[in-house]
């Protein structure tokens, strides 16, 4: 709370601690994002070298493609969770360095938004590299079957 000239108090909040957590904020996010893009492109290019192996003679590309997709799905999905983790205590650390009016007053679009949205959006790229890791088990076992 400050005191100005006219004698009204009114509330005061850094700007400083605010953008800076709204920075790490955007770089979790940015991580997530490249993270699950390298993986898209990555498991692509796997599935697509896959696919252009001779399945019907016992081929070292047909375990080997399969281990490196399991082992690219297995470390993204541990990092994403790392950042989406990292996101949600800068997200805490800036609610609580501001002031629960900062929103409405300052207008503020990092402060007290949802959570249940913020889950919701984060579903997708926590689970994706999960769902690649099954589907490389199912291809690393239908190739060793063969």
């Amino acid at each position: 709370m400050k005191d100005d000239e006219s004698g009204t108090t009114r509330v005061t909040i850094p700007l400083e601690p605010y953008k800076r957590y709204c920075r790490q904020l955007d770089k979790e996010d940015t991580l997530i994002d490249q993270r699950l893009n390298w993986m898209i492109a990555s498991q692509s290019l796997l599935f697509a070298a896959l696919g252009l192996t001779n399945n019907s003679l016992f081929s070292i590309i047909s375990i080997v493609v399969p281990i490196v997709g399991l082992c690219v799905s297995y470390f993204v999905g541990i990092s994403v969770r790392a950042a989406v983790s990292s996101y949600y205590k800068y997200s805490d650390k800036l609610v609580t360095a501001c002031s629960p009016s900062a929103d409405t007053e300052f207008h503020f679009p990092q402060l007290h938004r949802d959570e249940k949205n913020i889950r919701r959006g984060f579903k997708s790229a926590l689970v994706l590299p999960w769902v690649f890791l099954g589907a490389w088990v199912i291809v690393l076992l239908w190739s060793l079957a063969n």
